[in-house]
């Protein structure tokens, strides 16, 4: 989620909330409510509102954990299967044994992968320069590291009443700022200078070094 782009968007967003709410209320009042499903229910209006609002992010460049995403879920399935057997048996030592193992096992699962991952792109990388290739070179680092983007973090204005979020807003607020810092004319006594200490001349730092 692109969680930036609500910053002026509390109001939109508090009344998309109580709609979406509004709307997935069952009008029942007999049923005793579950707390997973009500849980449940909160995500996906979360979920909903703010992608609706801001929009879903997408990856603009590659990752060691995206693309081992299959195996990946292979070995948190295991060790989530073993708690879920902790959680239903917590005096069972062998069942918290195999999570243990479970754990450790997805932790060197994990490192393995990104090791091999990182080794495949290096050398994939190096072969392109080995061989010239300077494009290719190039298009296997920004795959990778991909462009930059920065964030403009959001500003109060002098005032205190409005959150600046452009650029625009933000450059002419702190213009004037320091416009006002710098122009602010101050007075100091003369009885301050004369307190400053002084220090003899030195008239060999006019020697030319040797």
């Amino acid at each position: 989620m692109q969680v930036d782009r609500l910053y002026g968007q509390e109001k939109e967003f508090q009344n998309k909330l109580e709609e979406l709410q509004n709307n997935n209320e069952d009008g029942s009042e007999e049923r005793v409510p579950v707390p997973e499903t009500q849980s449940q229910r909160l995500k996906s209006i979360l979920q909903e509102t703010t992608a609706e609002l801001a929009g879903i992010a997408t990856r603009k460049n590659r990752d060691w954990f995206d693309e081992n995403d299959a195996d990946i879920e292979v070995l948190l399935q295991k060790k989530r299967s073993c708690f879920e057997r902790v959680l239903a048996k917590p005096d069972d030592h062998a069942a918290k044994a195999d999570y243990r193992r479970a754990c450790s096992t997805a932790l060197a699962g994990l490192r393995d992968m990104q090791s091999k991952w990182w080794t495949n792109l290096a050398e994939e990388t190096q072969h392109y320069a080995d061989t010239g290739n300077t494009r290719a070179f190039y298009e296997a680092l920004r795959a990778v590291y991909g462009p930059t983007y920065q964030v403009q973090a959001p500003l109060n204005s002098s005032d205190g009443n409005n959150l600046l979020t452009d650029k625009e807003s933000i450059l002419r607020h702190w213009a004037e700022h320091f416009g006002n810092l710098f122009a602010d004319k101050r007075q100091v006594q003369e009885e301050s200078i004369r307190r400053i200490p002084q220090h003899a001349e030195r008239v060999e730092l006019d020697e030319p070094p040797t």
